[in-house]
């Protein structure tokens, strides 16, 4: 009896070490889920402003408008 008992306290402290560790690891891909949306984000807005730059470098102005409407739609 001694023994189941002594048994169940070890099996006890490894499940709050487990737990304790699958909350970190929760936390740190919670982090880092978040970077790789803002990553995600700063590569969009780059990709959309260098494509209105090339756009006013070749002045097509109606290509231009119709990014830029479109831009706007998605906020």
């Amino acid at each position: 009896m001694k023994k189941t008992l002594e048994e169940l306290e070890k099996l006890k402290e490894q499940l709050v070490k487990t737990e304790k560790t699958k909350k970190d690891l929760e936390e740190q891909n919670v982090g880092l889920l978040q970077s790789k949306n803002d990553l995600f984000f700063q590569l969009q807005v780059r990709n959309y402003f260098s494509s209105v730059s090339d756009l006013m470098q070749t002045k097509n102005v109606h290509t231009l408008f119709a990014a830029m409407m479109y831009t706007m739609s998605l906020f």
